[in-house]
């Protein structure tokens, strides 16, 4: 079920620099920071905006979709752990939803564990602003 994950260089960077082991941020798992290093090992980094517009980037609303029952959804950002605010559907890259959603094409399934099973969704519509490698 996993799908290449594509990555424009600025979110590789924020990515890095969340990963570095002299400054993780506060409340960063062993867990998640591993995590986000095998994701950063696998992810391909690209500048192409045509490549880029169709894969999910930091803080591009992404709307997910189960794929048995269209009207079980969610629509949600991802971003740095510091910007986190559930009430706002800002959800930390280190959480495992955002970590099996980042970086994975429109229409991939993507899959995580929820400590309760594991939750099925699709990956509808991805909004984008503006350039994506300005």
């Amino acid at each position: 079920m996993k799908t290449s994950i594509i990555i424009n260089p600025a979110d590789a960077e924020t990515i890095k620099n969340l990963i570095d082991p002299d400054d993780p941020p506060a409340g960063m798992t062993p867990t998640a920071l591993s995590a986000l290093r095998d994701m950063l090992a696998t992810a391909r980094v690209s500048k192409d905006d045509e490549i880029l517009e169709n894969h999910v980037g930091l803080h591009d609303p992404v709307t997910l979709v189960n794929p048995a029952d269209a009207s079980d959804w969610y629509r949600m950002e991802i971003v740095p752990p510091a910007d986190a605010d559930v009430n706002m559907d800002h959800i930390s890259i280190c959480h495992p939803m955002s970590l099996a959603v980042f970086g994975r094409r429109r229409n991939a399934e993507v899959e995580w564990d929820t400590g309760h099973g594991i939750r099925h969704m699709r990956i509808e519509e991805i909004g984008k602003s503006g350039l994506i490698c300005a």
